[in-house]
């Protein structure tokens, strides 16, 4: 949403800017400025977006190299026991370490 303030150019006309406010180069410069702040809110809105994935989790079609597959199997068996071994010792914690659990960790870092 973009906010617009009412710049009252009727009162500024009356001053010394009078006639350069009223010309058509400052409705082009108003509109070209909203639209440059859509855009910029449109950017930082897909580039900020928050994609949940985690660590390791792939759809099947996502790697097209069968030899990957092995590997990517061992990966997620390392994440699944490092899961585990945070979990039992967060049992004898006065508060649980969660901040690295494989579970907790994104996919990728955005923007």
């Amino acid at each position: 949403m973009i906010f617009v303030e009412d710049l009252k150019l009727k009162g500024i006309a009356r001053g010394f800017l009078g006639k350069h406010c009223l010309d058509a180069g400052w409705g082009q410069f108003f509109q070209a400025s909203v639209d440059r702040a859509q855009n910029q809110i449109e950017v930082v809105g897909l580039l900020g977006s928050v994609y949940y994935t985690q660590l390791g989790q792939y759809n099947k079609k996502h790697f097209k190299d069968v030899k990957v597959m092995s590997y990517l199997g061992q990966f997620e068996n390392q994440l699944r026991d490092i899961e585990i071994e945070i979990s039992k010792k967060n049992f004898s914690r006065l508060m649980p370490y969660k901040f690295l659990l494989p579970s907790q960790i994104p996919q990728s870092i955005n923007i």
